[in-house]
């Protein structure tokens, strides 16, 4: 778990409120809340923000995919959106914006979950940060490159197909815990809509050319990588 410091824009008050509890629950403590852009704006300018959870549909002139633009021109923040089944094509505008995923409404508290892992996999880390992480010992003379998702096993590196190194890097991230099948979903198709038995074949793939990798399945929650 990283500390964020996290605002959401959203003039559905319930919406925002449970969205808010959600990430409470799952230990993001420093989570505000605005309407319109220029709340927002005003908040952004005076704390930091590392993500925002952003309705399209927000109170006033400006709208969530215009305030978003607006928001990266005083410093670049990580945005999630937040639409209704009726929005969808309109999330085609916000390609130009610092989009880290789309939370669909109505939304419970795994595909808040889901989005959320996959925006922090993608969020930047500091030169610090990155020599302490970017290599993750798997045990077993093997190591997972989170920079370039890569596994290396005894000096060598394990030729992966894009699904399968994308699938692995969600696990690692999430080593020693449970990544459910929403957010390998999310994260390596970008989609809700993918059987869980297109899940296993790449769960086989990774098995057989990686069998020292301790890949546990959980009936219906997800999968788990346990350090070796």
């Amino acid at each position: 778990m990283i500390e964020l410091n996290i605002l959401i824009v959203e003039d559905e008050l319930i919406n925002a409120r449970f969205l808010k509890k959600v990430l409470n629950r799952l230990k993001y403590e420093t989570v505000s809340i605005v309407d319109n852009y220029l709340d927002a704006k005003e908040f952004v300018t005076s704390n930091k923000v590392d993500l925002i959870f952003m309705d399209i549909n927000i109170n006033g002139p400006v709208d969530g995919i215009d305030s978003a633009k607006k928001l990266n021109e005083i410093y670049p923040i990580a945005v999630i959106f937040v639409t209704a089944y009726g929005d969808s094509t309109t999330i085609q505008e916000a390609s130009s914006t610092n989009i880290y995923g789309y939370l669909i409404k109505p939304f419970e508290k795994q595909d808040i979950e889901a989005v959320l892992n996959v925006a922090i996999a993608r969020l930047p880390k500091d030169e610090e940060e990155c020599s302490k992480t970017d290599h993750v010992n798997l045990g077993d003379n093997s190591y997972f490159n989170l920079e370039n998702s890569t596994l290396h096993v005894n000096s060598s590196t394990e030729h992966l197909t894009q699904k399968e190194s994308q699938f692995l890097h969600i696990l690692v991230i999430n080593i020693n815990q449970i990544t459910s099948f929403e957010t390998i979903k999310s994260y390596v198709w970008d989609s809700r809509d993918v059987s869980d038995s297109t899940i296993r074949e790449i769960v086989v793939r990774v098995r057989k050319k990686a069998p020292q990798l301790n890949i546990e399945s959980f009936s219906g929650l997800g999968y788990s990588l346990k350090r070796g």
